[in-house]
């Protein structure tokens, strides 16, 4: 039974700018929280900063919440992976699994409890001429993970 998953090589802009929004705003907040940072300026900048403060910190829970639950593609799909009992197609090669001579996956935790996709899955693959085939792939679900696990073992 082959297993298809989803192949990127980089993520969205919108990750990145997110991202950016999350940190950002993280650390300005943990820099105000634990030094108690006071600024001597107008009443308008006052308020302004506040509604900056907020409008990035719900920005920012808003992403984190929404990637978390999958509701939104953080990369960009650049072809498939299919794994199979007997062969893996990468890179559109298929390499029957009597040919590679070795194969490396760095795989992301998955719990029942996790939401969203997990994308920090690696695979590598060294047919029996030398090639060495690299990728990143992404586990959308946790019957996904099942079906991927089924395949390995």
């Amino acid at each position: 039974m082959p297993v298809t998953f989803d192949v990127f090589t980089r993520k969205t802009k919108f990750y990145y700018i997110m991202e950016g929004i999350a940190i950002l705003t993280g650390c300005a907040l943990a820099i105000c929280g634990i030094f108690n940072v006071h600024f001597e300026v107008p009443v308008f900048f006052t308020s302004l900063i506040d509604v900056v403060i907020i409008v990035a910190t719900f920005l920012s829970l808003f992403f984190v919440t929404a990637m978390a639950a999958g509701l939104v593609r953080t990369y960009i799909k650049n072809g498939e992976l299919i794994l199979a009992d007997d062969y893996i197609i990468i890179d559109e090669v298929k390499i029957p699994l009597t040919e590679a001579k070795d194969i490396r996956l760095k795989l992301g935790q998955w719990s029942k409890r996790h939401l969203g996709n997990i994308s920090r899955n690696r695979i590598e693959i060294t047919d029996k001429n030398g090639k060495i085939y690299k990728n990143r792939f992404v586990i959308k679900s946790y019957n996904h993970n099942l079906d991927f696990e089924k395949v390995l073992f």
